[in-house]
């Protein structure tokens, strides 16, 4: 019999059997796509619909070895892998329910870029990276050139600082700059390899690196700052090149250096530059050098021979400079030295053997104690310690000293050393030879019962405080060729007065100067004359205060006058007097010291003897009020600081003067109403800052004398609208017009090879420059913000164009840039928003700066310029010719054509017969050339008005 199946049950069937079916079978997956790896080395691909997970697969191309993992997410980090080469593929999967699996995706290929595990920092507006930390870093550590596709420029401060595991470093090539303390204390740190990139290092930036053995410098670092290398106690060899002009301070003190050879390029040299440098047993100073600083070298104690270069410029040996070098046994100091500080060769135990050339008029304290001079003077009964002819030290006890003859000196004695007989508080008499020319410093200073001193008629210079406090002093005997009184000389000798000796006054005729201060306290400081000035024989050498007891005069009369007599004015004598205003007879005065009148500012007019050949270092400095001055006919310079801030100041004339050559720094600084400068023919220097902030000033023609304007000489210069500028100029340093609003037009002469930077920063009115035809060289910002210039010609020849150096050129339509430019530094263009580049060289031959052009503005390449250089004659056509026009479509200046004065541009022309408009060009075939096409801009004559009814 039959079984009976209901009808609704074998529906139920049927159903529960689709359902099975649909959930074995699931949905179909489609195939990932769009796998990308960004900067940051992760990887990520577009979700896809249903997925629950994803299988990923990476197989090292070389090895052959392959990485799998399951995800649920579309990304994963690659940061973690090796370099090397990698194919990556990805599946979808339908996860626990849904077995359905996509198919691979297309491979992508990837290439792991080596990264050091540095810790990098996006810099100049994300443009570059900068190292911040040593992050992982490890062993041999190799700088990229790029990272994640821009360039590694910067080492920052601190960024390996005591990091105990780095031993080697090879710098990206793309470095330019190391900051402070950058390697500091890397004690496992042997070597560092510099590529050529490097402009600067800075300060203690190897200091403490014990294990390093050996440097070689960069050929572009001028400067190796203070500490650099200090205590690197294994650095036995460092090669410092002729780019180097500057040591810093302690540079390499305690450092295991061998040798030193000082370039004749060095020109700095910081105090304890070489100080206690255990291994060094050599060195050789260039001619560049002018001072050895404070303990260069001091406490090097194998050193054993020191040289100097035969054209030395070498003038001071400072303080301690070779002190306890106890293995240095002679030494010959060049012709030019002129001073040789306290200490400098203190305690050099082996010296004997010392060569003083006839240029040295200054010999410091203890400058040769210790040493066999001093010893073997001693030992042979000698209480006068001598080197060469100076007598440096005094060895016996000054206790016993009564009197000094001059048949007690040596034979020949030209100077006495630094406080040789202070203190000396029986010494009674002096009596010096005819030979001795300089009584040094503080020679004689404190000896209390000295009343009488015969200076003898050799003398020239009696330097600081030489009888500073003998407080019985009455009679200084002091010989007619003495030329300088120094500061302070007879200061504290409260018997000394003006009086006149039968045979000789109390100041020779032969005395051209008289230092700050050098009657201070002496029995003439406390009588003025009616004026309340206070005189030292016939010269100024102070006025009356409310300081100066028993004087009845509380300040120099408003209207003074000079005695007839007068022959100079001391350094700072009338110093901060705030009520002269005019003052009788200076014209009498044939010198004028240092800051003679210095914050003198009620003075309004001074007239000047015509005799007078300089003006010092802040003579009138602050005098306010000051508003007119005749510059005499023998002037020849202008000293530091001489009219700063003379605010009164109408006008500087020059013109009369016959031989006048320099002005020196800050010299008419901030003299805010100065309107009119004539200045010399021979002027040949004017030092920095010399008129800065002349507010007034409106011309300058400068003479054809002068071969450098130095910085900031006429910066701030606001109202200045003509420059001229000699044609024997050859260099224009930093900030020289700086913010010198309304100049107009700029022409800067052939001779010019040099611009430094900001030299013409932010001369905003500007609308024609000129560059002359022989620069080389234009500085960062040199251009910047010229806003009103119109027209740009680069001259071939230029080789390097700075930073910045044209930003803000912003009506400048086109700039040719000519094949001799090797170096364009970043942004140098950035801000020139119509202007589109011609340029000589091929796309991709030039290694200039990545972001030299970082306004992206278009790009016109392999242009080939005029005979004379002046404008583009025609391009070569290439893949492509014209970039960065991507931007054209909203750029509303597209491809501005290129220019040539007189004449208007017409478009391109091919050999066929083509012819192309500006930005048309970029549809040629690749390859051709096509000529620049000009027509001429008609002339128009100007209507002959004279001739006219």
């Amino acid at each position: 019999m039959k079984r009976f199946i209901p009808s609704f049950a074998i529906t139920l069937l049927l159903l529960l059997s689709l359902l099975f079916v649909l959930t074995s079978c699931g949905f179909e997956l489609e195939t990932p796509t769009n796998l990308t790896v960004d900067e940051n080395n992760k990887l990520s691909w577009s979700q896809v619909e249903n997925a629950r997970t994803y299988t990923l697969e990476i197989k090292n191309a070389d090895s052959g070895e392959v990485f799998s993992k399951v995800l649920g997410k579309t990304n994963y980090s690659l940061k973690d892998f090796e370099v090397g080469d990698y194919e990556i593929r990805v599946m979808a999967t339908g996860g626990a329910e849904n077995k359905d699996i996509s198919d691979w995706s297309e491979t992508l290929y990837f290439h792991r870029d080596y990264e050091t595990g540095c810790v990098y920092t996006p810099i100049n507006s994300n443009t570059e990276y900068e190292i911040t930390k040593a992050g992982t870093a490890s062993g041999v550590v190799i700088i990229e050139d790029t990272y994640r596709g821009k360039p590694v420029t910067k080492i920052a401060d601190n960024a390996f600082k005591s990091n105990r595991s780095i031993t080697e470093v090879y710098l990206g090539k793309n470095i330019r700059t190391i900051g402070e303390n950058a390697f500091y204390n890397c004690g496992q740190l042997v070597t560092v390899h510099f590529p050529d990139s490097v402009v600067s290092i800075g300060e203690s930036v190897f200091h403490g690196c014990r294990a390093l053995t050996s440097i070689t410098l960069p050929p572009k670092i001028t400067e190796i700052p203070k500490f650099a290398f200090a205590n690197c106690r294994a650095l036995t060899s460092v090669v410092i090149g002729d780019t180097i002009t500057s040591i810093g301070e302690s540079a390499f003190s305690g450092a295991a250096i061998e040798e030193v050879i000082i370039p004749d390029s060095v020109t700095s040299l910081g105090i304890s530059a070489f100080e206690s440098a255990p291994n060094l047993t050599k060195v050789h100073i260039g001619s560049g050098l002018s001072t050895i600083g404070e303990k260069t070298f001091n406490n090097c104690a194998l050193l054993a021979e020191v040289t100097f270069s035969k054209n030395s410029s070498l003038k001071t040996i400072g303080a301690s400079a070779f002190m306890a070098c106890a293995a240095l046994s002679s030494v010959a100091i060049p012709d030019g030295v002129e001073d040789l500080d306290d200490h400098c060769f203190y305690r050099c135990d082996a010296l004997e053997n010392v060569s003083i050339p006839d240029s040295i008029t200054h010999i410091g304290v203890a400058a040769f104690n210790g040493t066999k001079l001093y010893t073997n003077a001693v030992s042979n009964g000698s209480t006068f310690i001598y080197a060469g002819n100076w007598l440096v030290s005094y060895a016996g006890k000054k206790a016993d000293l009564i009197t000094l003859k001059a048949t007690d000196f040596a034979e020949n004695t030209v100077g006495i050393a630094d406080r040789v007989f202070a203190a000396a508080q029986n010494l009674e008499t002096v009596a010096l030879p005819d030979t001795v020319e300089i009584i040094g410093e503080y020679a004689f200073s404190n000896c209390t019962a000295l009343w009488k001193i015969e200076t003898g008629e050799g003398v020239l210079d009696i330097q600081t405080g030489a009888f500073s406090f003998c407080t019985v002093l009455t009679r200084p005997l002091l010989g007619s060729n003495l030329t300088t009184i120094g500061s302070y000389v007879f200061q504290g000798c409260s018997m000394l007065d003006n009086n006149a000796l039968a045979d000789n006054s109390l100041i020779p005729a032969s005395v051209t100067r008289i230092g700050t201060n050098a009657f201070k306290d002496t029995a003439l400081w406390n009588k003025p004359d009616e004026d309340g000035i206070i005189y030292a024989g016939n010269w100024v050498v102070g006025y009356a205060t409310a300081e100066i007891l028993g004087t009845k005069f509380s300040a120099v009369n408003a209207e003074s006058s000079l005695k007839d007599t007068v022959v100079g004015i001391s350094d700072f004598a009338f110093s901060n007097c705030d009520t002269l205003v005019t003052l009788a007879n200076l014209s009498k005065a044939k010198f004028i010291g240092r800051g003679a009148f210095y914050g003198c500012v009620a003075l309004a007019n001074v007239t000047l003897n015509t005799s007078l050949r300089v003006i010092e270092d802040f003579t009138f400095y602050k005098c306010s009020s000051l508003f007119q001055i005749a510059f005499p006919y023998n002037l020849t310079s202008i000293g530091r600081s001489a009219f700063y801030k003379c605010e009164r100041l109408g006008s500087v004339d020059l013109s009369s003067t016959r031989n006048f050559e320099s002005i020196g720094r800050y010299a008419f600084y901030n003299c805010t109403n100065l309107q009119t400068l004539i200045l010399s023919d021979a002027l040949s220097s004017i030092s920095e800052y010399a008129f800065c902030g002349c507010s007034a000033l409106s011309s300058v023609e400068l003479p054809n004398s002068l071969t450098v304007i130095e910085n900031n000489i006429f910066s701030k210069c606001s109202a200045l609208s003509s420059l001229t500028l000699g044609n024997a100029v050859t260099e224009i340093k930093a900030y020289a017009f700086n913010k010198c609003y309304s100049l107009t037009e700029v022409v800067i002469p052939d001779s010019v090879v040099t611009i430094g930077k900001n030299a013409f920063y932010t001369c905003s009115n500007v609308t024609s420059l000129t560059i002359g035809s022989g620069m080389k060289s234009i500085g960062d910002y040199a251009f910047f913000g010229m806003t009103a210039l119109a027209e740009l010609h680069i001259p071939n020849g230029v080789e390097s164009i700075g930073a910045y150096a044209f930003k803000g050129c912003s009506e400048v339509l086109s700039i040719i840039i000519p094949p001799s430019v090797n170096e364009i530094f970043s942004n140098a263009f950035y801000g020139c928003a119509k202007a589109t580049m011609y340029v000589c060289a091929a796309q991709g031959s030039v290694a200039w700066n990545s972001r030299w052009n970082s306004s992206y503005r278009p790009v016109v390449w392999n242009c080939i310029l005029s005979e004379d250089g002046t404008y583009v004659a025609s391009l070569t056509t290439g893949e492509p010719t014209i970039t960065n026009t991507e931007r054209l479509s909203s750029d509303i200046f597209g491809v501005s054509a290129p220019e040539r004065a007189g004449y208007t541009f017409a478009g391109w022309k091919a050999e066929d017969g083509t012819e192309y408009a500006a930005y048309s060009v970029i549809d040629a075939p690749k390859g051709i050339r096509v000529t620049a096409v000009w027509e001429a801009i008609p002339q128009i004559e100007e209507p002959d008005t004279e001739n006219a009814e």
